[in-house]
């Protein structure tokens, strides 16, 4: 993979940038009623989203084990572990703050991410 900036990854960078800029968007607008339904808007979208995001990146995980990729070789690529490349294989995804080792430290199939 090319070194690309944020995480390594060409299209990061930009794709975070646009979502940053909808927030500002979204935080910039003058009237508070506006602001806050916009914003109540987005949020109802995120778990879908959300949701989408991470099949996207399981997708793009099985890929490259298909193409012969080791677990840690893919965890190096995507900026993880070998293991937690293998958990998102199998859409195991992060539970904030379960494990006591702070937050997004323990994996479940039905948890949010």
């Amino acid at each position: 993979m090319a070194d690309t900036g944020e995480g390594g990854c060409p299209g990061a960078a930009g794709a975070a940038e646009a979502v940053r800029a909808a927030l500002r968007a979204v935080e910039a607008l003058p009237d508070a009623a506006d602001r806050a339904h916009a914003a109540s808007m987005l949020l109802r979208e995120w778990p879908e989203l959300h949701q989408e995001l991470r099949e996207v990146r399981q997708q793009a995980v099985l890929t490259m084990r298909a193409r012969g990729a080791s677990w840690a070789e893919i965890g190096r690529e995507i900026g993880t572990s070998g293991q937690r490349a293998g958990q998102i294989a199998r859409g195991e995804v992060k539970r904030p703050g379960l494990s006591g080792r702070g937050p997004d430290s323990q994996t479940a199939s039905d948890g949010g991410e």
